[in-house]
């Protein structure tokens, strides 16, 4: 039995994704849809393979982590847009306009 490339590259876009997505935000939105959709992809085409394929919890795994680091990169990024705006209009009223 070989285990489904796909199913390995999930896993490995959700952990970067997530690992990314908590300190910086943004690598999370791009890393966690690409993790769902490579193990959606590897799922199907396990069931497929009539047991030729592995790594159904590889590609299961991937799926839950890029949808944890698409949820962490929207939050830690909707963070720091507020922060960033906060600052901006700070600036504007200590200016006098």
């Amino acid at each position: 039995m070989v285990t489904d490339g796909k199913a390995i590259s999930a896993l490995v876009f959700g952990i970067l994704g997530l690992m990314f997505a908590i300190p910086l935000g943004v690598p999370g939105l791009i890393a966690g849809p690409i993790a769902y959709f490579l193990g959606k992809g590897a799922k199907q085409r396990i069931a497929e393979s009539n047991g030729s394929l592995s790594g159904a919890g590889a590609a299961n795994a991937g799926r839950i982590l890029g949808i944890a680091a698409t949820a962490a990169g929207a939050v830690v990024t909707l963070v720091y847009l507020i922060v960033l705006f906060n600052a901006l209009l700070d600036v504007g009223s200590q200016t006098g306009f």
